[in-house]
């Protein structure tokens, strides 16, 4: 009982403590074995925590929740096939909740089975279509297989069921952005940052549609570099917005000003030192400086970027291009090994673009309207 109260409050710790203490008495209450996994888990003991539902799923099979539990940590462990079959007496049984279906897609999905991954998202949404973040995850898998259209459907019919839930103009938006519909893009951003004034990613989104659109043009991105800074005033600790900001400050260039540039390297400093892993905003440093013949710092933000993304292709180019322009011999030596890793990445990326490409989700119409078109043909 005690080491319940304190899970409950968050002091996962103690729990802990009292956990371990009660003895045999832990393997006869399966909500306090969850928890004790749980505390476990958020303290980054993922292996101790594994075992614990592993036991808890084997002593009690006939709790859905058991089940679930062991095949979420399995997935966070990235055991994507592990998570599926420990789902699937749940998944056959017909037994299977939104959250559990959510759960298995995300697995199939991860095992790039998008069919099934689409599959088990649609029958959550129609077991709990009430349910936002469904139709949030819809929009990603729509997203990542560029099916645009499809996505944007099944957001439309989120919305008549959740009218004022921000993240869905939110990723409905980011829908149209990708369709090149900026017109409908920023009026979901805008309606998502009225919804929600806090959700400062509608802000994000809304001024990469304005980024997009206006980047060719000095007299509308002016007018977006004004808007980025109102958003600025209102978010100051917006990474996100800081980073635009510096990127379309670089993208004028000269024609922005003689104060453009410096304007640019000061808002990108300060999205890294809000975000210190925020690789976009290094490979933008890495850039800047590269442009301004400093190769020693061009190569150290791309050195920074490679820490927290060693797939990040952007920072193994400017690296190779400031190394190329070195006579030092450490720098030819990792030249060398750039250029090799760089080979690796354009083979890794060809394949996984096959398999983004792979899929494509559309939408069919029912039996009897195909019926009736086909009728219509012959």
């Amino acid at each position: 009982m005690l080491a319940l109260n304190e899970q409950r409050h968050g002091n996962c710790h103690a729990a802990i403590r009292n956990f371990q203490q009660s003895g045999p008495a832990l393997h006869q209450h399966p909500e306090s074995m969850a928890a004790y996994g749980s505390c476990l888990q958020n303290l980054g003991d993922t292996q101790q925590a594994l075992a614990i539902f592993q036991t808890l799923a084997a002593h009690f099979p006939q709790l859905n929740f058991a089940r679930y539990d062991l095949a979420v940590i399995l997935y966070q462990s990235r055991q994507y096939a592990a998570a599926i079959q420990t789902l699937q007496p749940l998944l056959d049984s017909g037994r299977a909740d939104a959250d559990t279906l959510s759960l298995a897609s995300q697995a199939y999905e991860a095992m790039h089975d998008t069919p099934k991954a689409v599959a088990a998202l649609r029958e959550a949404i129609v077991s709990d279509p009430s349910n936002v973040n469904l139709y949030n995850s819809f929009a990603e898998l729509c997203l990542d297989h560029d099916s645009y259209r499809v996505g944007i459907d099944m957001i439309n019919a989120g919305l008549r069921l959740n009218p004022r839930a921000a993240s869905l103009y939110l990723s409905r938006g980011l829908l149209y952005a990708q369709l090149s519909e900026y017109t409908k893009a920023q009026s979901d951003f805008s309606t998502a940052e009225r919804l929600n004034p806090k959700q400062g990613l509608s802000a994000y989104g809304a001024d990469v549609a304005e980024l997009e659109k206006y980047h060719f043009d000095l007299d509308h991105s002016n007018a977006a570099v004004a808007a980025l800074k109102a958003q600025i005033h209102q978010h100051p600790d917006s990474y996100l917005l800081h980073y635009l900001l510096a990127k379309l400050l670089s993208m004028q260039g000269p024609q922005g000003g003689p104060s453009s540039m410096a304007d640019a390297r000061n808002q990108a400093e300060i999205a890294v030192k809000l975000k210190p892993d925020f690789v976009a905003a290094h490979d933008l440093l890495a850039r800047m400086e590269l442009e301004d013949k400093n190769l020693k710092a061009s190569a150290q933000q791309s050195r920074e970027a490679l820490q927290y993304d060693p797939n990040d292709r952007t920072a193994v180019y400017h690296l190779i291009a400031a190394l190329r322009q070195s006579t030092a011999p450490e720098d030819r030596h990792e030249l060398k090994a750039m250029v090799q890793k760089l080979a690796v990445m354009e083979k890794t990326s060809l394949n996984t673009d096959a398999r983004a490409k792979r899929f494509q989700l559309v939408e069919v119409p029912p039996p009897s309207t195909r019926g009736a078109a086909n009728s219509q043909q012959r």
